[in-house]
């Protein structure tokens, strides 16, 4: 069983950072953020789903007293992003999706993603807001500004892990006009990280945009048609391997579209399918846990003929 080794440099780092001065700890920092970002990919190989778990909730915080040291450092800052935003949605929406009869753990799973994505938002912003520009366009809510200076920015890792972490954050408030609002500053992130790189994570950009495309009532701009086009792009991407796309086509694209077909067809696709190998593992394994009751929750998802 291969075990997510990649922060093991961190604790190591932790001690230096005690034994030397400011700027040797900075350079420290910008060289273990480097090696763990070069390396994220063997903790979503990790097909052990508690180990993946129990790793990662004790090293967010060891990855932000690296952010302490350099708080500038655009690598710690998305590698919190990206820890923050995937541990709510894999481990915390799981056992949110199958708590459905447990209102209290509901509540409490439900405000600790809250927290999550708020937090992973906060350091993927903080990122993009070093450009005073693009900080005045979120701040004033110009989408044209927005739009012409994201046309500048060249990252899209910084790009999509903001998107995810806001995007799932709306998500999980959808009844607030206050959160439904901010989605076309959102789309404008993703347009940018499509435009640079579609095939980003196995297509992960195409499917997020999808989902707001699906999610987003028709009154605001969604378009359910739309969305499915980029589902089905994103399939093409992943070669049909990261199933994450097959059930956010399942859960958010064949509702809107009332179509229970498609439905049916995709949850069985994941149903059917192997955890694969490479950086889908972890990801495969939460989608499996999660289908059971989204695949039980069909009568919530479809009018009744």
């Amino acid at each position: 069983m291969k075990k997510p080794t990649i922060f093991f440099s961190l604790i190591i780092s932790v001690t230096l950072l005690s034994l030397f001065g400011c700027s040797t700890s900075k350079l420290t920092v910008e060289l273990v953020g480097d090696t763990v970002k070069s390396g994220i990919g063997a903790f979503y190989e990790e097909s052990d789903y508690e180990l993946a778990r129990n790793a990662l909730e004790s090293n967010i915080k060891l990855i932000e007293v690296f952010y302490k040291a350099a708080p500038t450092s655009d690598d710690i800052r998305m590698l919190l992003a990206q820890a923050y935003g995937g541990y709510s949605y894999v481990f915390l929406d799981t056992e949110l999706v199958n708590s459905p009869r447990d209102k209290e753990k509901s509540l409490r799973i439900g405000a600790r993603m809250n927290e999550f994505y708020s937090r992973g938002l906060k350091y993927g912003l903080s990122v993009l807001n070093d450009d005073v520009i693009i900080k005045r366009a979120l701040d004033t809510n110009d989408l044209d500004l927005l739009e012409n200076e994201l046309d500048l920015i060249k990252d899209e890792e910084v790009l999509f892990w903001t998107s995810f972490n806001w995007a799932l954050l709306v998500n999980a408030n959808r009844t607030s006009s206050d959160r439904l609002i901010e989605l076309p500053k959102i789309k404008a992130l993703l347009d940018r990280t499509i435009e640079l790189k579609k095939s980003y994570f196995h297509g992960a950009p195409l499917a997020l945009k999808g989902v707001i495309e699906c999610s987003m009532p028709k009154m605001l701009g969604g378009k359910p048609q739309d969305g499915a086009a980029l589902m089905e792009e994103a399939l093409k991407i992943s070669e049909r391997k990261f199933l994450i796309v097959q059930l956010l086509y399942a859960q958010y694209c064949a509702p809107a579209l009332q179509d229970k077909k498609l439905f049916a067809r995709l949850v069985d696709e994941i149903q059917k399918a192997p955890l694969g190998e490479g950086d889908v593992v972890l990801i495969n394994n939460a989608v499996k846990l999660k289908t059971p009751q989204i695949k039980a929750s069909i009568s919530e998802l479809f009018v009744e003929e």
